[in-house]
């Protein structure tokens, strides 16, 4: 569903919750059923409970998608532009959203926005569906070997020379929340249900551990069992 249909009828709108929102005597055995069986526990509520828990939860979601559709810039412009570097759009769309950008930054100058319409028409005529794949869906990786699979101009330089700006500036912009969303699956792998109940400064140590050792392997010292003892003593005299 497009996102910002919803922000143009107004999600908070009761009448229009409704027509998408589950009917309340249903709302509680599907949370059970299709969200977390664990939630199946509320199937055994009263109809009278069940249609109170869902006008309450129902509001809740209702209220979050709200904020979410208003502060999220769904219609960026510029936002939604910049899925051009997975190149897979048809050639006209694929050009607009590549100019769009360029007119944003001024990455190539005007004089050359010609030469760059080249590169792009030259780019969509040859044959990449063999480097999407290889790629395994890093646009980055994509575009390196596109660049580096290409012939070269008469000079030996690049065939995209103009084009290969345009794709590195669209990847150096800070534009998503990787680092964030990383941090939660690293969360996700050290509070596992059967860890449930980890003290937060238990899980906040074990997340930065995760962290530091993210490319090299923990080395267990003497000098750390050593400190680990002494912190141990220390909470046992408190």
């Amino acid at each position: 569903m497009n996102v910002l249909y919803l922000k143009e009828k107004g999600w908070q709108n009761v009448e229009f919750q409704k027509s998408y929102f589950t009917k309340p005597e249903d709302f509680a055995s599907k949370m059970g059923q299709e969200i977390d069986h664990r939630l199946l526990e509320l199937e055994e509520l009263t109809p009278e409970e069940k249609k109170q828990f869902a006008n309450i939860f129902q509001t809740f979601l209702a209220n979050v998608l709200h904020y979410l559709i208003h502060y999220l810039p769904f219609d960026d412009k510029l936002i939604n532009n910049l899925d051009f570097i997975t190149l897979n759009f048809k050639p006209q769309e694929l050009k607009e959203k590549i100019l769009s950008f360029n007119k944003t930054f001024e990455i190539i100058a005007q004089d050359q926005v010609k030469d760059l319409c080249e590169e792009i028409s030259a780019l969509v005529s040859s044959n990449i569906d063999w480097a999407r794949i290889k790629s395994q869906e890093s646009t980055l990786y994509l575009w390196d070997i596109i660049e580096c699979s290409s012939s070269k101009n008469e000079d030996g330089s690049s065939k995209y020379q103009l084009l290969s700006k345009i794709l590195q500036t669209a990847h150096a912009l800070p534009t998503s929340s990787a680092c964030i969303e990383q941090s939660f699956s690293s969360l996700k792998l050290v509070k596992k249900a059967i860890r449930s109940n980890l003290h937060e400064r238990t899980t906040q140590s074990l997340m930065l551990i995760a962290q530091e050792f993210l490319d090299k392997p923990i080395i267990i010292t003497d000098k750390l069992l050593n400190k680990e003892y002494i912190k141990q003593e220390e909470v046992a005299q408190e």
